[in-house]
């Protein structure tokens, strides 16, 4: 099914089925096979206030096939295919570790990391950990809207930051007196991970776009984080990355007031939804 196909299947369940008017349909969460992307496109036409939000969990997830780890690659191939297969070899594994081996999965987050894991690359293990962590995290119940901008402070602060606690240990082990080949191999490791990176700036390293510029400004929405932000007339305008809302920003402004003052005294067990 193509993208005209799929949008028109859409709009028959939308419009007919389901009757909706053009303005009572306001976001979608979809995976992002270009197929999907292109249906969306079209489905737009008949509704224009749509937010489409991509999968998050995906988008990190392809961060991680983006690393450029040939040597370690290579011996992850040869270890599937040499051992994912044997059920003698994972039983001799569990007895010698007391654990089961872990296996791959073309279709689970992050299995090829899971392998890495075990393997110890230094580099992929300290700074994966926090693309792999953010994934599970998005992919969990609740109000994850609310949420989902700190998990991508998380990890811009952990790119920031530059700490390889692991990379820089097994360096320091392998060449204790040699810091200039330590050097050398901490930069060829995390030069590894560039193209990972640059992917994951391209798509969520601007507060400016969507959906990262929605998910920033959906935390105007809990009272917890209005009582951090202490927003101003100004901060309400964000609030535009959503199309539904567009028509309800001065109207936001002049409930701010008022807003800020119930979201003082909110408890924290507090049911946001019921609020």
């Amino acid at each position: 099914m193509n993208g005209e196909e799929l949008a028109r299947e859409l709009i028959t369940v939308l419009s007919i089925k389901l009757s909706l008017e053009s303005h009572q349909l306001l976001a979608v969460m979809r995976d992002r096979a270009s197929v999907n992307g292109a249906a969306l496109n079209i489905v737009k036409i008949m509704y224009p206030n749509l937010l489409d939000v991509g999968c998050l969990s995906h988008i990190l997830n392809l961060v991680g096939e983006r690393f450029e780890t040939p040597t370690l690659s290579l011996f992850i191939a040869h270890w599937i295919a040499l051992f994912s297969h044997s059920y003698k070899v994972k039983a001799l594994w569990k007895e010698a570790t007391g654990r089961a081996m872990a296996s791959y999965s073309k279709t689970r987050w992050w299995s090829r990391w899971e392998l890495m894991n075990q393997v110890e690359l230094a580099a992929v293990i300290d700074l994966g950990e926090h693309f792999v962590k953010g994934t599970y995290r998005l992919e969990g119940d609740g109000y994850l809207v609310l949420s989902c901008y700190e998990e991508i402070l998380k990890i811009r602060n952990a790119i920031r930051i530059e700490h390889y606690p692991n990379l820089q240990a097994i360096v320091r082990q392998a060449f204790p007196d040699n810091n200039d080949l330590q050097k050398q191999l901490v930069a060829y490791s995390i030069g590894c991970l560039q193209a990972g990176l640059d992917y994951f700036q391209n798509k969520l390293g601007n507060d400016s776009q969507l959906p990262v510029a929605a998910f920033k400004a959906a935390r105007l929405f809990s009272p917890f984080k209005v009582n951090e932000i202490q927003p101003t007339a100004k901060d309400v305008d964000d609030l535009m990355a959503f199309p539904f809302l567009v028509d309800e920003i001065d109207h936001l402004k002049d409930e701010l007031p008022a807003y800020l003052a119930l979201a003082a005294d909110v408890n924290a067990d507090v049911n946001i939804l019921e609020w």
